[in-house]
């Protein structure tokens, strides 16, 4: 009997591989993740207003 095995041998599905900065964000930004004072939201780096409320973003 023909072996039911799909064609690559393995069921998982593969994992997409990445290199670099893949995301565009540096690890310092990455660790320094600012949130919204209003909503408490995670604010994007650079953002001057909240992406989910609106809310102004106080630089400090």
């Amino acid at each position: 009997m023909p072996n039911a095995r799909m064609a690559g041998g393995s069921s998982k599905a593969a994992k997409p591989k990445m290199k670099g900065n893949a995301g565009g964000v540096s690890p310092e930004s990455a660790m320094k993740t600012e949130y919204c004072t209003q909503c408490g939201e995670p604010l994007a780096p650079g953002s001057y207003f909240c992406g989910a409320c609106g809310a102004k973003v106080k630089k400090t």
